[in-house]
């Protein structure tokens, strides 16, 4: 699953996790490093002369949520995850969709389930 998204002096960093632990990190389709990490590993590439790193991490505030730190040189680098913020709605309607289907079906059992126990009930009286 694709975790970020920067765009770096005209190429594209795409960083991925999957299921498995394994976290890959592609410059421009290709991909340049790769690795197994539960709780997140450095990857290193160069673009240029420039020297990169990638450091995925789990959020402290939720452990659902991995945090990618990108450096330069170094230096921490606070440029937009592209692929985050085009997701961010699509992630909030998905949960709302998730949400109501589940609210539904549930309320669907529940009351099945009422209307056989009062059927039930009247039967043995």
């Amino acid at each position: 699953m694709k975790y970020a998204e920067y765009h770096i002096e005209n190429h594209i960093v795409e960083v991925y996790n999957t299921i498995g632990g394994v976290e890959s990190v592609h410059v421009n389709g290709e991909e340049i490093s790769k690795g197994y990490s539960f709780f997140g590993r450095d990857h290193f590439f160069k673009i240029g002369a420039d020297n990169y790193m990638v450091h995925p991490a789990l959020s402290c505030k939720n452990i659902t949520v991995m945090t990618i730190f990108l450096y330069k040189n170094g230096l921490p680098l606070t440029i937009e995850n592209r692929f985050a913020s085009r997701i961010k709605n699509r992630k909030s309607r998905a949960k709302l969709i998730l949400g109501l289907v589940l609210g539904l079906v549930g309320g669907l059992i529940f009351g099945f389930t009422v209307t056989k126990l009062v059927q039930w009930l009247s039967t043995a009286v």
